[in-house]
């Protein structure tokens, strides 16, 4: 806390009044601790759950009917990982002047997702009131909006007995791309920010050989050992005459700002770029070696990531 709101708050609570002073309009958004958050299936969120703040692009109105086209109109405000021991979430975002999506009086949600494929679990939530206000350096009172005060669950569902959010499954509808800032922003706090050998694309804080750059292209947690970039998976396609050597590579389709490329060699001098001609999901692409193993006595078949 700044000088200048520690003697606001000392100065108000003399009066009998706590308040905290903000510095531009902020928006405190949260989910109730210790809620009871479940699945479709009934099973309790864990920490691969992400939840933002945000809104939608011009007219489109998210349904339960077009959650295909969601994340193509979806920009966060603000993001954060849920906490499965304290059944926690939430987030702030302050603002001075209003910019798109986030204009005066347009809808706001808190989104929150499980990044499953081909299904994923998904809960959408809202309420009338939650309205981005107009920008102001001034704004000295924050707005809370909380999970427990949504009056709507466009996919998924509200309080009941047994559970406080339960979510929906979404079948084949992509998420919102993420760039490798924003999901170091969302793993690691500002001073590990600072410290590039915890955050930095090279390092690997959780010590399972996956970099934070794989963990991120891969979409997997770089705080834990066990969730950790899938291995290439190398095989023969197809069954029968000719064969040639395949591989498939699993990745996150919130990949933003970097490409994968196939590539193939033979004498491993130089390599040629491949397409990625065999894909029947987003997450999972599948390339072969150009030449038959009945014309060539060896080949190699790599990945590679590019700015």
């Amino acid at each position: 806390m700044t000088p200048g709101r520690l003697s606001c708050l000392l100065c108000c609570c003399s009066y009998g009044v706590c308040l905290t002073a903000a510095s531009a309009t902020q928006i405190d958004w949260n989910g109730f601790p210790f809620s009871t958050n479940l699945t479709s299936a009934g099973q309790p969120w864990d920490d691969t759950w992400v939840a933002e703040l945000g809104s939608f692009t011009g007219s489109f109105i998210p349904t339960a009917a077009n959650t295909p086209q969601w994340a193509a109109a979806w920009r966060a405000a603000s993001r954060s990982v849920y906490q499965p021991v304290t059944r926690y979430f939430g987030g702030s975002y302050s603002y001075d002047t209003n910019v798109a999506p986030f204009l005066t009086g347009t809808q706001a949600y808190l989104w929150l997702f499980h990044p499953g494929a081909p299904q994923g679990e998904w809960i959408l939530l809202t309420h009338p009131s939650w309205t981005w206000p107009a920008g102001s350096p001034g704004n000295f009172f924050p707005l809370t909006w909380a999970s427990t005060d949504a009056s709507q669950a466009v996919v998924g569902q509200l309080a009941a007995p047994g559970w406080d959010l339960k979510s929906a499954a979404v079948l084949n509808s992509p998420l919102p791309v993420l760039t490798f800032t924003d999901w170091q922003t969302l793993y690691f706090t500002a001073g590990e920010l600072a410290n590039p050998a915890l955050s930095g694309p090279n390092a690997d804080p959780d010590g399972d050989g996956g970099s934070n750059l794989m963990e991120y292209a891969a979409g997997t947690l770089p705080r834990r050992a066990t969730s950790f970039p899938p291995p290439v998976q190398i095989f023969l396609h197809p069954e029968g005459t000719p064969t040639h050597a395949a591989a498939r590579l699993f990745r996150s389709t919130r990949l933003t700002g970097y490409t994968w490329q196939a590539q193939a060699s033979e004498p491993l001098s130089s390599w040629a770029g491949i397409p990625i001609t065999l894909t029947e999901f987003p997450w999972e692409w599948t390339v072969r070696y150009p030449t038959p193993l009945s014309t060539t006595s060896r080949g190699f078949l790599r990945f590679r990531l590019t700015p």
